[in-house]
C-alpha cells in the first residue's frame, strides 16, 4: 500500500514540476518587466518636473504679458498647457499600471510556486482530500489578475461564476 502511495506522490510530482519551473521562470519575467516599467514611470516623472521647472523659467520670455492678457491667447495657453499636462500624466497612470500589474503578477506566480510544493507535502503527509485537491489545483491553474482590467480574472468556482453574472446584471 505504501508503495502504491509513494508512486501516486511521485507522478503527482512529475505532472507539477513542470508547472512549477514555468511558474518560477515567469516569476522572473515579471519583477524585471516590473523593473522596466517603473524605469520608464521615474524617466517621465523626471520630464514633467523637468518641462514643469523649464516652463516656469521661461515662460516669461516665451510670451508678452500684453499678448497673454488678451481673451484668445489667455484661452489657447490655457488648452494648450492642459493638454500637454492631462498626456503627460495619462501615460504616467499608464506607466505606474503597467508597473504594479507586473509587480502583482510576479508575486502571484511566486505564490503558485510555493502553493505547488505545498501541495506536494500535503500529498505526501496523506493530509489532503479529494475536495480539497479538486480546490487547489483549480486555485494553482485559474487566471490571475493583472489588475489592468476590471473583472479581469475568470471565477475559479461556479457559484463564483453565478454571483459575478447576478452582479452584472444588477441584482
Amino acid at each position: 500500500m505504501e508503495l502504491m502511495e509513494l508512486e501516486n506522490l511521485y507522478t503527482e510530482k512529475l505532472k507539477l514540476s513542470k508547472p512549477a519551473e514555468y511558474l518560477e521562470k515567469y516569476s522572473r519575467k515579471k519583477r524585471n518587466s516590473g523593473r522596466i516599467w517603473l524605469a520608464f514611470s521615474l524617466g517621465l516623472g523626471v520630464i514633467i518636473v523637468g518641462f514643469s521647472t523649464w516652463l516656469l523659467i521661461h515662460l516669461p520670455g516665451l510670451i508678452r504679458v500684453e499678448n497673454i492678457l488678451q481673451w484668445e491667447n489667455l484661452i489657447s495657453w490655457s488648452v494648450l498647457s492642459a493638454l500637454i499636462y492631462s498626456s503627460f500624466f495619462y501615460i504616467l497612470r499608464l506607466l505606474v499600471k503597467m508597473t504594479l500589474s507586473s509587480y502583482h503578477l510576479a508575486s502571484d506566480t511566486q505564490e503558485r510556486h510555493q502553493l505547488t510544493f505545498q501541495y506536494l507535502s500535503l500529498l505526501q503527509a496523506n493530509a489532503i482530500e479529494e475536495k480539497d485537491r479538486e480546490n487547489i489545483l483549480q486555485t494553482l491553474f485559474s487566471r490571475a489578475d493583472t489588475g489592468l482590467l476590471k473583472g479581469d480574472s475568470s471565477p475559479t468556482m461556479l457559484d463564483g461564476l453565478f454571483n459575478q453574472i447576478v452582479k452584472n446584471i444588477g441584482g
